[in-house]
């Protein structure tokens, strides 16, 4: 199951139809599968240069509450986020991952360089010199309970 992301920018409802179903993780047999989905967490400075010029990012965790809410407590929903960045020493390499962060999604409207110049600059420049750039990760697990202990 690949989820959409364009669809993940709007808080996904969980129906028979939806890309974020339940039924492909909550059918299978075996009790020591699990499903791992990982995206980058909302929050993050990569997935605010996203919000703030396309206006939407994606964001994990209502979906996983939603699907631990669906699932009737017979599995296992846990999200977890793990902390990283990006380091670089010059303003060119950071607007390059600023930039990348805007092809996550289709974009909207194109950014003009120099005001996506500007944002990186006022919002990743750190004291003494380079740019740092939070780039977390949302981790969310689904695994039946039966399975816990494997």
């Amino acid at each position: 199951m690949v989820p959409d992301l364009e669809a993940l920018t709007n808080p996904p409802r969980l129906s028979p139809h939806s890309p974020f179903h339940p039924a492909p993780v909550t059918n299978h047999r075996s009790y020591n599968q699990r499903v791992l989905v990982i995206l980058q967490s909302h929050d993050c400075d990569c997935s605010q240069v996203l919000s703030r010029f396309q206006g939407r990012c994606v964001d994990l965790v209502p979906f996983g509450r939603e699907l631990e809410s669906a699932l009737s407590g017979r599995f296992q929903v846990k999200l977890e986020r793990v902390s990283a960045q990006v380091r670089t020493p010059d303003l060119s390499a950071a607007y390059t991952v600023a930039e990348f962060m805007l092809n996550l999604l289709p974009l909207r409207r194109p950014v003009e360089r120099g005001e996506l110049e500007e944002y990186t600059q006022s919002h990743f420049a750190v004291p003494g010199g380079g740019f740092r750039l939070s780039v977390d990760q949302d981790f969310l697990t689904i695994r039946h309970r039966q399975g816990e202990s494997s």
